[in-house]
């Protein structure tokens, strides 16, 4: 990259990290963030103020929309002035060409993948960063041999030139339609990961649209096992993914074994909390939609289901299968009403303004079984993210 201005839009952990490296490097940079309150520590101007002929590329956060619902001003700003937009993903690869790359992406299961695979090379002696999508902004990671990145298909959109040396792609299901116009758009995104060729590509087989890929197929029919620490048929899928990756990278069988039976698991996905009288309080906030609800809803009986925020397409219709599990529904969130719809008569349910109110309620309910916080909606309604929402919902539970 020559050495001209970088502009940099979006504040968040990734555009702040993006600041610190590129400023690290001696780059002039340019940023902005329309939220003041992300200004703090970095000099700020406003893109009025850009002189975009100067400007040699764009980086851009993940969540401001490229094309839909529409584009936003900055991207318009920036194709009218011919400037590449890029995400800090593209930016840690153009820098370290001499490492190799794990890009993991699809609707559910990549983040739990991610840090598996991650864990499993750390335990077996690589030289290892796990990030994008998951925990740590790409460019905090620092030089490593090996890097192990969940990528949203926010980021794939945002990349060029980055190459995947192994691309794993675990799964497609209708998400994210608001931001790629229809599933189409986002099935093109995702197939970003693939876009500069791999060394190989491990596809995930359960469901319609993966089947039509190319690659080496896993699935979570393939019983690696007993995993206590990661129950459920979904997490079948995600050890089969990562056991194929660490072997590919010449890791033996009961090195792989050992080293996913070590793995602690990820907060909000499938989270124990406490247990109170023989009651299972259990946090699965990463559940923003009904598939990723699923999985959580398949590993319990008796349950007490607390759900709602911000409903996805198609809403909670594709969860009637687990519907006589459910003891009784708390229903939060701009979803109630829909929700409700959805439920009426077939399983009991009550409606929370909060949801403080949702678990006090389902605690003195609940006699057995598992209180489960699996809420099937993204939680932008009442929360800034799944992390907020399923922070609070572990306090509540806490000082019950």
């Amino acid at each position: 990259m020559t050495k001209n201005i970088i502009a940099i839009f979006g504040l968040g952990k990734s555009g702040k990290a993006s600041y610190e490296y590129l400023k690290s490097k001696g780059y002039e940079i340019v940023a902005w963030d329309d939220t003041e309150s992300s200004h703090e520590n970095i000099p700020c101007t406003a893109p009025q103020s850009w002189d975009w002929g100067r400007i040699e590329k764009l980086v851009l956060a993940p969540g401001i929309p490229l094309t839909h619902p529409k584009p936003h001003y900055i991207v318009e700003a920036a194709h009218k002035a011919n400037v590449p937009i890029i995400c800090d993903i593209e930016i840690l690869y153009l820098d370290n060409m001499d490492a190799k790359f794990i890009g993991i992406t699809g609707t559910n299961g990549k983040s739990t993948t991610t840090a598996l695979i991650g864990h499993i090379l750390e335990q077996n002696g690589f030289d290892v960063a796990v990030g994008g999508n998951i925990g740590n902004a790409a460019l905090s990671l620092g030089k490593h041999k090996y890097y192990v990145l969940e990528m949203s298909s926010y980021q794939l959109d945002l990349i060029d030139k980055t190459r995947f040396n192994i691309a794993v792609w675990m799964n497609i299901t209708p998400d994210h339609i608001d931001r790629h116009g229809d599933i189409q758009g986002y099935i093109k995104a995702k197939k970003n990961l693939f876009r500069n060729g791999n060394d190989i590509a491990f596809i995930g087989r359960d469901d319609e649209y993966s089947k039509k890929l190319d690659g080496v197929g896993f699935s979570k029919k393939d019983n690696l096992g007993d995993f206590p620490n990661l129950p459920g048929e979904h997490n079948m899928q995600n050890i089969n993914a990562a056991f194929k990756v660490a072997k590919y990278l010449g890791i033996s069988e009961n090195k792989i074994i050992a080293s996913i039976l070590s793995f602690p698991g990820l907060a909000h996905r499938i989270e124990f909390v406490s247990e109170r009288g023989g009651v299972k309080f259990i946090n699965d906030s990463k559940a923003t939609n009904a598939d990723s609800a699923a999985c959580a809803l398949s590993c319990f009986e008796d349950i007490h289901w607390i759900l709602g925020g911000v409903a996805k397409a198609g809403g909670i219709k594709a969860l009637a299968e687990y519907f006589p599990k459910i003891r009784h529904a708390y229903l939060i969130g701009e979803a109630q009403e829909e929700f409700a719809g959805e439920l009426e008569g077939k399983v009991t349910y009550s409606k929370f303004k909060n949801l403080e109110d949702a678990v006090k309620q389902a605690a003195s309910n609940a006699e057995k079984g598992v209180v489960l916080l699996s809420p099937a909606c993204a939680s932008f309604d009442q929360f800034k993210n799944f992390e907020e929402r399923g922070d609070v919902f572990k306090k509540i539970v806490l000082n019950l």
